[in-house]
């Protein structure tokens, strides 16, 4: 199980919590923050066959912000990483969905949340977009492919 839980100065710590599938007596504790004043949470996890365990889930920065964790076996901090997408005014707002390990043991983030580029409308063109699409039965996905878009671009 992932989650929360308070901290020092009432900011949020991420929390894990193991339990015996059998049992569900509580098998393991870890408790982590990547620093004093920062609010983290986790959303989504999984382990692999080695019994390392990946977290993903949310941190702050000039908005919210995704992180994902590798602990090793033993709950100890592997590795951290955070995603922090496009921060137009207001601010990104960054959401974890879910955390998965793939074929190959690698690890795979969705994230939810972005900013539309004022040049190309910002948000209130991204709403129309979205709507236009809606009344035709359509949604929006992902179309995520930079090259189109750059100035060299025939």
């Amino acid at each position: 199980m992932v989650g929360s839980t308070p901290g020092a100065n009432n900011f949020a710590n991420l929390l894990i919590l193991a339990y015996d599938a059998a049992t569900g007596s509580l098998l393991n504790k870890i408790k982590y923050s990547s620093g004093p004043g920062i609010s983290e949470f986790g959303s989504s996890i999984v382990a692999d066959e080695a019994g390392n365990i990946y977290v993903e889930g949310g941190t702050v920065g000039d908005g919210p912000d995704v992180m994902t964790l590798k602990f090793n076996s033993g709950g100890v901090l592997q590795w951290r990483q955070v995603w922090d997408g496009a921060a137009f005014a207001p601010f990104s707002n960054d959401s974890p969905v879910k955390i998965l390990l793939d074929p190959n043991g690698d690890v795979l983030v969705a994230i939810t949340g972005y900013a539309a580029h004022p040049s190309l409308g910002g948000g209130e063109a991204l709403a129309r977009l979205r709507a236009r699409l809606r009344a035709r039965g359509l949604r929006l996905m992902l179309d995520f492919v930079p090259n189109h878009m750059a100035p060299d671009h025939p």
